[in-house]
């Protein structure tokens, strides 16, 4: 503003807190990054069916063919599990994708201990030693889907008693 000679004399400001509409600003672009991420695993898990499609087909057809040689039956029916825990974790990346909340599942602890030792014992070195102990009361947990993509393994720091342990052991035979 001037005064009567045309010299300024004071200073018009106008402040207007855009605070607000920052957040909002902010939110729209957290969710268009959460739309892109959604599209992108929903691709994703897509192209993950396409891969083990074959892989589940093929396990089915050589089931069948072993079905009189039960150590290569077994050695497949892992393959099959194997891959259908994978073709499970594909369907709750869609669930993510669409936005759905996943359906319940219920997880046996022992169970997933046994499988992950018997996987384990086949593929490490014949000098490590595999030894569990489970306990009579089974450890069960329930959890939807949802969650399970994203807390999907267990470690045994994180229960309450660890339930595997490994020690190395020259002594064991090599397998051959």
């Amino acid at each position: 503003m001037a005064d009567s000679q045309g010299e300024p004399s004071a200073i018009m400001a106008i402040i207007t807190d855009i605070t607000e509409r920052k957040e909002i600003e902010r939110q729209f672009f957290r969710a268009q990054r959460m739309e892109s991420i959604g599209t992108m695993a929903g691709g994703i898990a897509h192209d993950l069916n396409n891969v083990l499609a074959p892989t589940l087909l093929y396990s089915d057809m050589l089931k069948q063919d072993l079905a009189d040689d039960p150590a290569k039956l077994d050695q497949v029916a892992g393959i099959a599990t194997s891959a259908q825990r994978a073709a499970d974790l594909v369907s709750q990346l869609l669930n993510f994708a669409k936005g759905t909340q996943g359906n319940q599942l219920v997880l046996r602890l022992d169970r997933l201990i046994l499988e992950t030792v018997k996987i384990a014992s086949e593929t490490f070195d014949p000098g490590i030693e595999i030894r569990t102990e489970i306990a009579d009361e089974v450890c069960v947990v329930e959890e939807t889907q949802h969650n399970c993509i994203r807390s999907s393994s267990i470690s045994a720091s994180t229960l309450e008693t660890p339930c595997l342990t490994a020690a190395h052991s020259p002594s064991r035979p090599a397998k051959s």
